[in-house]
């Protein structure tokens, strides 16, 4: 869900719907993880189940930076997107019109999916080494 609607991540009653989703989701993987069910190796239950909250506190302070940067809120970039080209809207975020794409949204798009994937590999390989 959080992966695929992420422009509408400017949109603050659906990022609140996320956070929350993902607040469960990690809630339930520590209640997992402590009950050991599925026998698998120490953390991954938990790990596996934070995904999305990892993704959504990078994301969030990405946005953050992004918007202390430029002064505008940052648009996801799909693949029929161009350097000053206008973005695609979201389904419940509308950009406010004139906003064009920029190199920063760019480098927002790859820092947001590659930061928390390298932290989630940092920790596939720290329980691998605990374990």
């Amino acid at each position: 869900m959080v992966f695929g609607l992420s422009d509408d991540l400017n949109n603050t009653k659906f990022l609140i719907r996320c956070a929350l989703a993902s607040l469960i989701s990690f809630v339930l993987g520590a209640i997992l993880e402590t009950a050991d069910l599925f026998g698998m190796e120490k953390g991954m239950v938990l790990l596996l189940m934070s995904v999305s909250i990892i993704f959504l506190v990078f994301d969030f302070l990405l946005r953050y930076f992004f918007e202390v940067v430029t002064g505008e809120k940052p648009c996801a970039i799909d693949r029929s997107s161009k350097l000053g080209g206008y973005p695609t809207n979201g389904f419940w975020m509308k950009h406010p019109s004139g906003r064009i794409i920029k190199w920063i949204d760019y480098l927002f798009a790859i820092l947001r999916y590659a930061i928390p994937i390298l932290v989630i590999l940092f920790f596939l390989e720290l329980i691998k080494t605990i374990n």
